[in-house]
């Protein structure tokens, strides 16, 4: 088996890891707040840690950066994606949830357009013009009431993009271990101070069990995902993204009644034609470290 296709199967393996840490979160979030489900999820992240740690990294060497503003504000833009990520999927079908949050790569180009000052080909017009479609087709805007959980995700998927271009403005001055602790790190901070405002619901046994299960899987799937990208190009990893969608279906349906419409599976056959459509050119290929469970 070659290094690309070892490398295509760990990044399905690590969104389909993903989704099970949605589910899990989907679940608990009945009951427990939010922000007490991202900081626990945060803390558990570190579990992580370990294995992106490279042989002669010593454990201090995780602040030690060469960008910290950077890594701070990758940080940050990634704990609040996953605060928004967790109550999207806590008010949301997982399916709409991933629908609108998978519009993050469409919104990376635009950013990378205002901020960065990068030309903007057809290819990437047609992109966004595919994406905005599509989360329009999933909200309905006039047609039914756009939710919270709704606005909730839009906010989430305009932070992952704001991750994966804080990423590249990264390139390779940085390293894994040091990013993903900073994510941690912040995830932390950010959430704690929310959680004690919004009070403390301590959970039942069941409920440890499946914050202790999502945050192991989120772990091993960042972990597999960065395997998966030093095995095969970003062009061919990219696309398994989508894969997603097939468990939010799968998993929204037996675990949670949630049966999308036509219209939801319309939506998202436009969201991913966007992302097929960008990753199609390896050049503006998304970056996929960033997820709601992250």
């Amino acid at each position: 088996m070659s290094k690309a296709v070892q490398g295509i199967l760990l990044a399905f393996l690590a969104y389909g890891v993903f989704s099970v840490a949605d589910a899990f979160i989907k679940a608990v979030g009945a009951r427990l707040p939010p922000f007490q489900i991202v900081f626990v999820l945060g803390a558990l992240s570190v579990m992580a840690l370990p294995f992106l740690r490279g042989p002669d990294d010593p454990w201090s060497s995780m602040f030690r950066m060469a960008r910290p503003r950077l890594v701070l504000l990758r940080g940050l833009a990634g704990a609040l994606a996953g605060i928004f990520g967790v109550v999207a999927f806590i008010r949301l079908p997982m399916a709409e949830a991933y629908a609108i949050v998978f519009v993050a790569p469409v919104l990376s180009v635009v950013l990378s357009g205002l901020i960065l000052k990068e030309t903007i080909g057809w290819r990437r017009v047609v992109s966004v013009l595919l994406g905005i479609l599509g989360v329009l087709v999933v909200l309905r805007p006039g047609l039914r009431e756009v939710q919270f959980g709704h606005l909730m995700a839009l906010c989430s998927a305009v932070c992952v993009s704001a991750s994966v271009l804080t990423l590249r403005r990264l390139g390779g001055e940085e390293r894994p271990f040091v990013i993903y602790a900073g994510l941690a790190a912040v995830t932390m901070a950010v959430s704690a101070p929310l959680m004690l405002w919004q009070g403390f619901v301590w959970p039942d046994p069941g409920e440890w069990l499946m914050l202790g299960i999502a945050g192991a899987a989120a772990g091993f799937a960042h972990v597999a995902l960065m395997a998966a990208t030093r095995r095969a190009p970003a062009s061919l990893v990219a696309p398994t993204l989508y894969s997603q969608m097939l468990w939010a279906v799968v998993y929204g349906s037996l675990f949670f009644g949630e049966f999308p419409d036509s219209m939801t599976f319309a939506g998202v056959a436009l969201v991913v034609a966007s992302g097929l459509v960008l990753i199609a050119r390896p050049a503006v290929a998304p970056l996929p470290q960033d997820a709601p469970s992250a």
